[in-house]
């Protein structure tokens, strides 16, 4: 009959700990940079898309709008004359 063996205790030693530091490290310090490039094209995509969409926003106010362009409210005397305070829009209308 066999007698029971004693636990084996593992422990982690101080060089494994470097050693999972050490790649930990290197790891962050090779995607930190990366992450952040992506961060930053990710800003350059957002802005023109944003500006698009205004874009489109004014021009499709001003062709349910008889051409007129939303006016700030510091501009009430043009409202008043019936003036744009912006150019006009392109109906979309071809002439025949």
């Amino acid at each position: 009959m066999e007698e029971p063996s004693a636990p084996v205790s593992k422990t982690v030693s101080q060089l494994d700990l470097m050693f999972i530091f050490l790649v930990t490290t290197l790891g962050l310090v090779i995607l930190v940079p990366f992450l952040m490039h992506q961060v930053d094209h990710g800003h350059r995509v957002s802005c023109p898309a944003n500006l698009k969409a205004l874009g489109t926003g004014f021009y499709t106010y001003a062709n349910e709008n008889n051409g007129m362009w939303p006016i700030p409210p510091h501009t009430s005397a043009l409202k008043r004359s019936g003036r744009s305070a912006m150019p006009q829009a392109r109906s979309g209308r071809t002439a025949t």
